[in-house]
């Protein structure tokens, strides 16, 4: 999960997957700016109202290493996604916008970054984040539980963007 800053968005959705993939998939999130920086107090707040704690995260950097590594990488925004591909060789197919799997209509593709907004404007946020997220719930290949298996994540396209309108399955160990 990659956010400009990497202490709003994108340790929130880390968070969310990492609990929905019940800990089986490894979810790493970075940013482009300043490592070491805290979330400020409203998205500790906003993030408690979803059962996520942020506040032991501090913001870590995108390495070229872990981008190339990366089965998929999500971002929040069409400029990050540019970002990783220009600046780390990675494919459109590769970076996921995670405003594209929003279930409700939209008027953009971009997650808002709530940083020095006021405590509304983050839970809004958080809950297009988690709306989104869902949509990645890892789905394991023979229909039941299986912690130790492969599980894949379902990716659906926004109607009318780049990527396939069908669902597309990313494997993901």
């Amino acid at each position: 999960m990659v956010c400009r800053g990497n202490v709003c968005r994108s340790p929130f959705a880390a968070a969310l997957l990492r609990r929905l993939s019940r800990n089986q998939l490894r979810v790493d999130s970075v940013g482009f700016t300043a490592p070491g920086r805290p979330p400020p107090p409203e998205a500790v707040a906003a993030a408690a109202r979803h059962g996520v704690d942020l506040s032991v995260h501090r913001s870590q950097l995108v390495t070229a290493e872990a981008a190339r590594a990366a089965d998929l990488i999500v971002v929040m925004d069409l400029t990050q996604r540019h970002e990783i591909c220009i600046r780390f060789g990675r494919t459109e197919r590769d970076v996921l916008v995670l405003g594209d799997l929003d279930p409700q209509p939209i008027e953009t593709r971009m997650i808002r970054d709530p940083m020095r907004q006021p405590l509304a404007v983050f839970e809004q946020t958080y809950a297009r984040i988690e709306r989104c997220v869902r949509e990645l719930e890892p789905q394991d290949d023979q229909g039941g539980d299986d912690p130790v298996g492969e599980h894949q994540l379902m990716v659906r396209a926004c109607p009318g963007g780049p990527e396939p309108a069908a669902a597309t399955p990313v494997t993901a160990p």
